[in-house]
């Protein structure tokens, strides 16, 4: 099993998940084809799941993503909650730039919907 590096775009996220469970998603998530842009990730994290990993942390930092990508990042999440032994085996860090309250009730969203604690962490712009 390889990391799956993925270079950002103008309307991607870069995209960097380590087999040693750490995971990471940076930037703009507005691709014009949701499924085809997020395929390969979902067949990397079927592949992590082979591997059967003790501890997650996935750290999501964007300053924009549309409707397509939330419900991409949903999933991703709830394949990574059924993927640790436990709740504290999985952490999420929800990073969002100073004032932008839109991003942070996005993560709140997500929080509330998978039942997954995250780590809400404003950062300057």
């Amino acid at each position: 099993m390889r990391d799956l590096i993925i270079e950002p775009t103008r309307k991607t996220p870069e995209i960097v998940f380590k087999c040693n469970g750490e995971l990471y998603l940076n930037g703009i998530s507005l691709p014009q084809n949701v499924i085809d842009f997020f395929m390969p990730v979902f067949s990397w994290l079927e592949e992590l799941k082979a591997h059967s990993p003790q501890r997650i942390r996935f750290v999501i930092d964007l300053v924009y993503l549309d409707t397509s990508s939330t419900k991409a990042i949903l999933s991703m999440l709830k394949v990574l909650k059924k993927m640790v032994p436990g709740e504290d085996d999985l952490e999420i860090v929800w990073k969002y730039e100073h004032g932008d309250m839109d991003m942070l009730d996005q993560g709140e969203v997500l929080q509330r919907t998978t039942k997954i604690p995250f780590r809400f962490e404003e950062i300057d712009e």
